[in-house]
């Protein structure tokens, strides 16, 4: 399972890597990204009354950073980002997506058809599914014709080859990681 062995390697097997002095970086190849998909029941937001148009700006507009000023000290200026960002699969499913009682066709403003005590907050749960899936590859990586990961190490400019090639070795071996996976280091020069 690539997408099991890519959470252990992002996870364990990269920073015991990037935690190797004199290296710079470490890049993961052959895996991909974990991508949200969001599923409308067309039946459900006719019921609802809300459109795509409400469900696709409310996930845009709560999944924001942006500039937002800065903080001046001393004569020292420091910059301020407002973050807010999804961190769990329950957050996007209790996202307001849509209020039951008001009109939202899109390419229109809402119209409420009800007063707003006779409003009823719609989640993108009421409407749809969401799934984590993996996303497609940006890379591939194979292993004896089998699909892998590949870890791409470049060192430091000044670090000397062999002692963070004899030292990234050693941190793939003091992980607890294995669960039967076989590890190939290949020391390109």
């Amino acid at each position: 399972d690539i997408s099991g062995l890519q959470s252990i390697t992002e996870s364990i097997i990269r920073p015991a890597i990037l935690g190797v002095d004199g290296v710079l970086s470490a890049d993961i190849t052959g895996g991909s990204d974990t991508e949200v998909v969001v599923t409308v029941d067309p039946d459900l937001i006719a019921e609802f009354g809300v459109s795509l148009f409400q469900i696709s700006a409310a996930l845009q507009d709560n999944n924001v950073t942006f500039p937002a000023g800065a903080i001046t000290n001393d004569g020292q200026s420091f910059p301020v980002r407002t973050v807010n960002a999804y961190t769990s699969i329950d957050q996007i499913l209790n996202l307001v997506v849509g209020f039951r009682g008001v009109d939202g066709i899109a390419g229109r403003p809402p119209e409420p058809v009800a007063s707003p005590s006779q409003l009823e907050a719609v989640t993108l749960a009421s409407v749809a599914t969401v799934t984590f899936e993996p996303g497609p590859s940006a890379s591939i990586s194979r292993t004896n014709g089998k699909p892998s990961l590949g870890i791409g190490v470049i060192k430091e400019p000044d670090a000397n080859t062999a002692e963070v090639t004899e030292e990234a070795l050693a941190a793939l071996g003091s992980t607890a990681w294995r669960g039967g996976r076989e590890v190939l280091g290949v020391p390109v020069t």
